[in-house]
């Protein structure tokens, strides 16, 4: 119960909390989260699509978060090219086509940045970008949500 002044009300903060997605059920958590998956797509690396088309919302012991599933997204995220990176060249024209790395061998930062294909739309720290694009649209969207306004 809380007391202002002449005012009294009975609140249930975790029944109001709960009936809007927020505290223990997470269902607001775990909609914002696929509503910032979404509008990361046109921000996230692309090549052949794998890394964008991995992304999924989990909810796990760790959290709410999204998980994008390959080998090489902490590499594309960070922007900085790990290496060593041997060579595959074309046998008729000697030509590289692509790159390598021996399995026995710990790849480490090389100082080089990514050039992403895409860019400057696509690119590293993709979730940032997007949140100085469109942090208005997720705000407003989890206010939606939870049957709020966003001013």
């Amino acid at each position: 119960m809380i007391v202002l002044g002449k005012i009294q009300a009975d609140l249930e903060i975790s029944k109001i909390l709960e009936e809007r997605g927020l505290g223990a059920s997470k269902a607001a958590t775990i909609h914002i989260a696929g509503v910032i998956r979404a509008l990361c797509d046109p921000y996230v690396p692309f090549a052949q699509g794998t890394l964008k088309n991995t992304a999924q919302v989990v909810n796990d012991a760790a959290g709410v978060g999204i998980l994008y599933n390959t080998p090489y997204a902490h590499y594309q995220y960070t922007g900085e090219v790990y290496g060593p990176n041997i060579p595959i060249r074309d046998a008729a024209t000697g030509t590289i086509v692509g790159y390598y790395s021996r399995k026995d061998i710990k790849k480490h930062p090389t100082g080089r940045e990514i050039n992403y294909s895409g860019a400057p739309m696509r690119g590293k720290q993709w979730e940032k970008r997007m949140m100085a694009d469109r942090g208005d649209d997720v705000k407003r969207e989890l206010a939606r949500y939870v049957g709020g306004t966003y001013k």
